[in-house]
C-alpha cells in the first residue's frame, strides 16, 4: 500500500458524509432539518489544505413503517430535507424503508457511498 501525504490524499482519495435521521411526528421535523443543516453546514465548510474535506452528503431518512410504525418517520422528513437542500449538489436525501435504524441504514448508506466512488465514510449525528 502506498504511503500518501496528506495532499495526495485530499486529492486522491474522496469522502462522504452519512446522517441518518427520522422524525416521528410533524411537529419535529423543522427541529431535524435545522439539527441536519447545522451539521451539513459545517462538514461541507471543512477542508484541509484548501481543500474540501467532504465531497459529498447521504442524509438517510429512516422510514421503515411496515416494522416499525411508531418509531419510524412520520413520512415527512424526506420531502422536507429535499426541497430544503435542493440547491446543493453535493447533498441527496434517501428515504430507507427497510432494515433497522442502526446496522441496516448505515451499511445502505456505505454502499450507496461505495457505488458512489468514495474511499471512505463518515458518520455522523445530527444530535
Amino acid at each position: 500500500m502506498k504511503k500518501l501525504t496528506l495532499r495526495q490524499f485530499m486529492s486522491e482519495k474522496k469522502t462522504g458524509l452519512l446522517v441518518r435521521g427520522y422524525a416521528t411526528n410533524s411537529a419535529d421535523v423543522p427541529n431535524r432539518i435545522e439539527m441536519m443543516n447545522t451539521l451539513v453546514n459545517k462538514a461541507l465548510a471543512a477542508s484541509v489544505e484548501d481543500k474540501s474535506f467532504i465531497s459529498q452528503v447521504d442524509l438517510l431518512v429512516w422510514a421503515n413503517r411496515n416494522d416499525y410504525p411508531k418509531e419510524a418517520d412520520c413520512g415527512e422528513l424526506a420531502p422536507a430535507l429535499r426541497r430544503h437542500f435542493a440547491t446543493e449538489r453535493r447533498v441527496k436525501v434517501h428515504e430507507v424503508v427497510t432494515g433497522d435504524l442502526f446496522c441496516s441504514i448505515l451499511n445502505y448508506g456505505v454502499a450507496l457511498q461505495s457505488r458512489a466512488g468514495c474511499d471512505y465514510s463518515v458518520i455522523a449525528s445530527a444530535e
